[in-house]
């Protein structure tokens, strides 16, 4: 067996060529130049391999043709050398280690190496071309590869080299940090008139080093005299633009100019400075024109700041930057940089700059930037264009900022004269439409053919559907979408989609569904939006299996727009059922289909952690799972987790998170007012209801004057969801949304003057703000509670009178849609069947004391011919006032049909209604519907009254006994276990 040193023999008596022993040398192979004593050691170990015998068994048979190709030692000589040694004594045989004095094998030295090295080591082979060589040591990262590669290079005489030999060893020397011989070797390369010899590898090299004068040098040999980067080398900035930091040496590069030529200034190598300045001109172009954000955004505005004393303020450089900042989705840098150049002397953005950074602020909806931006215009150029009107009009509509719309469209009719389309007219309508204003809007849509004598666009009359659909007007939208079809206007698929919005918000599925068949009646292409009304129509009437199931067939139906609206709407359903399977399968199946996530889906996980009292893992998600995904926190996140923590009763944590909110600087919006307010008031009503005094809300009462002032029109025609409203239409919630909950609880307390000053209140900031709307909005919630107030004073007068205004609010909500004139009546949406149920109560209770038990009786009768019905609570209220006076046979009626329907034990109905995460309705109706332990105790009572009445001789008294053990087996069963399990189960579950 041969000795382990075998196998790395120095191969230096093989008298191969000198480049093929210095790849098989040892380190300190290259050193720049060699020295002396390093020459002759190495001549000298060269010299003593060559005495030893050759070992030519182990090369391949092509190895003569290699070197013949590579080296003057003669065919000739090598045969006469290997004759002559032939007759040496095998046994003195020499091989040398270049191993460093290793002793191990083949196979474990090979298994030492990387895989890298390993590959590098099959250059050693006699029989590759120099060229595949170079290429081969050009993929290792070893500084004696680097080194092998400089001493291979330049064995190869001048005339032989290439560009791609050039480029190589550029690789080489920049491996070693030899910046200064890679520059002599693209000058030699140019000289020699090559391209692509490597040059933008030194390029970008000296540019990441700072090695100014290098790269200059570089530039130097590609810049044709022109100011112009076109005409260059486009491969020449390649490898620049994907250096990290290059901001940060595009800001060094203009320090260093502005030095140079303050030295140089009056000089003879004003000249040289001259060119460096050039050449800092053409690296900032490089630098903008890439997309790569930098990671410490501050450098944009400190480098064109440093730009200032070079004089290259050009509105081109900016524009780029500006441009390529909004490709890179840099808003915020962008206008950093926009905000900088506006208040440089001389420097003129152009016209699509100013178009994008006005995009920028629509989008923020920020009226002062938008304003600004149009003075900017108004002073670089004659005055904004038409679209620039146009688009700064549709931003203040959006934000229900009428004042700014009209003011905007006079200056566009001061510089354009009358408008040609009505494209410029629809903000007019829009910014009335969003808060529901029927009749400005009204009045905005016959300008447009009597002053302006245009025809209003499908775009018109769907806006002007909006508003009637921001008012709840059935009758209005009825109207509107009749006078459409009559004026010869097509719907598109927005109309459709809108009045099916309508349709699905009030659960109103057969209007939903007419109007989709509607639009394949026209051959209309469906949208999500259609498909999305449709799921939320199922969801609101408790159908979420049907509405999961439309879901999924929408994968298959092409359909225009993103779908991640309608995911999101099952996922908001699952979180309020509390079902946390549902929301694992909704969330994988967004994912295989490859539907995008946004902050509303992030919102329903929130929610869901919120409803099974995890409150801290939803902020968690806010904190941390949002900035990592780049999500924008809004003021609606902020107010589920202020939510959860009320419920918890929490304040602290409430308050925490709205200094958070604070700090992010996020506007406190309707949605975040409405809880603060509530969570307030529930803290200070619980210290109240202990005994501490005085019994006033006044933390509750500041955040409320706080909440009127910081909300307006812009609040108002914000788009968005709201906690606290339960689906319900901004303009007609507001303000009576910030004062219900404290109407209530000083009414319920006995405190009615208070109740009714807040009443007053509410009225007089509604007759303000809402003025020249057709009413002044009252809400359910906001009658329920000064029935309360009323009630707690014994005014039944009063608690009659509000009534009627709620059973004609709720059926003004409640009323379905027909989509035809003459179209029989339908049935109430299943959501605003119960509409009704909280006032009810109240009145029930108020009939009651009058002793008005018939009257009451005759009043459930009319609801339930109008189609409104009792949920559980307002049920066990009805069937607890008929026990107590004395309509028992009717309470024992209405206990078996209605909340005895699944009854076995009390103990099974309490494991029946145990929070779980399999699915727990949301719905007010969809409740289950079960008897409380009030409501069997007043059977109980109604009893025993009876069995008095029996011994006291009455026939009546003795029939209703005799009936209810057979007629109402299940009510009379939860009464016969009352006392022994329905007390302990029933204070677990009321």
């Amino acid at each position: 067996m041969l000795h382990s040193t075998f196998w790395t023999h120095g191969a230096g008596e093989l008298n191969l060529p000198p480049w093929w022993t210095t790849i098989l040398g040892g380190e300190g192979g290259y050193s720049g130049r060699l020295d002396n004593e390093t020459e002759r050691g190495r001549r000298s170990s060269s010299a003593s391999a060559l005495d030893g015998p050759l070992l030519d068994f182990l090369y391949p048979s092509t190895t003569l043709t290699l070197i013949r190709q590579f080296t003057s030692y003669g065919l000739d000589q090598w045969e006469s050398r290997r004759s002559r040694l032939e007759g040496f004594n095998h046994r003195k045989r020499t091989y040398t280690s270049s191993a460093g004095g290793s002793c191990a094998g083949p196979e474990l030295q090979t298994s030492e190496l990387t895989q890298e090295e390993a590959y590098c080591t099959d250059i050693e082979d006699p029989d590759q071309p120099v060229l595949q060589v170079l290429e081969r040591l050009s993929l290792s990262h070893q500084k004696t590869d680097a080194e092998k590669s400089v001493q291979l290079f330049h064995n190869v005489p001048l005339s032989e080299r290439t560009a791609t030999h050039y480029r190589l060893v550029v690789g080489a020397y920049l491996k070693l940090h030899d910046a200064q011989n890679a520059l002599d070797r693209i000058v030699e390369s140019s000289g020699r008139s090559m391209v692509d010899a490597g040059e933008h590898r030194v390029l970008a090299y000296a540019i990441r080093e700072g090695l100014w004068d290098i790269g200059l040098e570089v530039w130097k040999l590609h810049f044709d005299g022109t100011d112009t980067t076109r005409q260059q080398n486009p491969r020449l900035w390649r490898l620049v633009r994907a250096i990290p930091n290059l901001w940060d040496q595009a800001q060094a590069l203009a320090k260093y100019t502005a030095e140079e030529f303050e030295l140089k200034d009056g000089t003879p190598e004003v000249a040289q400075a001259l060119l460096l300045l050039k050449f800092t001109r053409s690296l900032v172009l490089g630098a903008i024109l890439t997309r790569k954000i930098p990671a410490n955004r501050g450098v944009i505005v400190p480098l064109f700041k440093a730009l200032r004393p070079l004089k290259l303020r050009k509105g081109r450089i900016c524009d780029r930057a500006i441009g390529n900042l909004l490709k890179s989705g840099s808003d915020v840098a962008a206008v950093e940089l926009y905000k900088h150049i506006r208040t440089v002397e001389y420097t003129i953005p152009s016209q699509k700059t100013l178009h994008s950074i006005l995009d920028v602020f629509c989008t923020w909806r920020s009226t002062r930037d938008i304003q600004m931006l149009l003075d900017d215009w108004s002073r670089y150029y004659t005055g904004p264009t038409q679209g620039a009107y146009r688009m700064a009009m549709a931003a203040f509509a959006a934000l229900g900022n009428a004042h700014m719309v009209h003011r905007t469209f006079k200056l566009y009719l001061s510089r354009f004269r009358r408008p040609k389309t009505v494209d410029i007219l629809t903000p007019l309508l829009s910014v009335h439409a969003s808060r529901g204003d029927v009749r400005e809007t009204a009045n905005q849509f016959k300008r447009i053919s009597s002053h302006f004598n245009l025809k209003p666009d499908i775009t018109c009359w769907n806006i002007l559907l909006h508003a009637y659909t921001n008012q709840d007007d059935v009758e209005g939208i009825q109207q509107c979408f009749d006078e459409m079809m009559r004026s010869g206007v097509k719907p598109d698929d927005y109309t459709i989609g809108t009045i099916m919005g309508f349709c699905a918000n009030r659960g109103d599925i057969e209007g939903t569904e007419d109007m989709y068949r509607l639009s394949e009646s026209l051959s209309l292409r469906k949208s999500t939006a259609m498909v999305n009304s449709l799921v939320l129509a199922y969801i609101n009437d408790n159908q979420l299996g049907r509405a999961e199931q439309l879901a999924e067939k929408s994968t298959t139906m092409n359909l225009q727009g993103s779908p991640t609206r309608m995911w999101n709407s099952i996922l908001v359903a699952f979180a309020s059922r509390r079902d946390r399977s549902g929301i694992v399968r909704t969330l994988h199946r967004m994912k295989s289909e490859g539907v995008p996530t946004d902050g509303m889906t992030y919102s329903a996980l929130m929610q869901f952690l919120v409803n099974i009292k995890r409150t801290t893992a939803a902020y968690t998600i806010l904190k941390e799972i949002f900035p990592r995904n780049g999500m924008r926190d809004t003021a609606f996140h902020y107010s589920i987790v202020m939510e959860g923590f009320s419920r918890e009763g929490d304040l602290h944590s409430v308050f925490m998170v709205l200094d958070r909110m604070r700090e992010h600087k996020i506007k406190l919006a309707l949605t975040t007012q409405i809880v603060l307010i509530k969570a307030t008031a529930s803290a200070e009503y619980q210290r109240w209801s202990l005994g501490h005094k005085p019994p006033q809300l006044a933390g509750a009462e500041k955040i409320l004057g706080e909440a009127l002032l910081n909300t307006g029109a812009e609040e108002l025609a914000t788009e968005g969801p709201i906690k606290g409203i339960k689906g319900q239409l901004r303009p007609a919630v507001y303000p009576a949304v910030f004062f219900d909950f404290l109407i209530f609880l000083y009414g319920r307390e006995g405190y009615s003057e208070k109740a009714l000053d807040l009443y007053d209140r509410c009225l007089s900031v509604a007759s303000k703000e809402m003025r020249g709307y057709p009413k002044i909005p009252h809400t359910i919630k906001l009658i329920a509670a000064l029935m309360v107030t009323h009630l707690q004073g014994r005014r039944y007068d009063e608690v009659s009178k509000y009534w009627n205004l709620a059973v004609k609010i709720a059926w003004e909500q409640a009323r379905p849609w027909n989509p035809t004139e003459g179209s029989a009546p339908k049935q109430l949406p299943s959501p605003r069947k119960y509409l009704l149920a909280t006032p009810f109560r109240y009145y029930a209770k108020s009939l009651s004391e009058q002793g008005k038990v018939d009257e009451l009786i005759k009043e459930v009768e009319r609801l339930n011919h109008s189609g409104f019905e009792l949920e559980r609570c307002s049920m066990n209220t009805y069937i607890q006032l008929l026990a107590v006076n004395n309509r028992t046979l009717l309470a024992f009626e209405l206990c078996e049909t209605h909340l005895m329907r699944d009854w076995s034990s009390w103990k099974v109905r309490s494991s029946q209604m145990k929070p779980n995460n399999e699915g727990i309705p949301a719905l007010l109706g969809a409740r289950p519907m079960r008897a409380s332990y009030l409501t069997i105790s007043r059977l109980s009572s109604a009893i025993s009254k009876s069995a008095r009445w029996v011994r006291m001789g009455s026939q009546d008294a003795v029939e209703t006994l005799a009936t209810i053990p057979k007629s109402y087996p299940k009510s009379m069963d939860a009464i016969r276990t009352l006392r022994r399990e329905g007390r302990s189960t029933q204070s677990r579950l009321t």
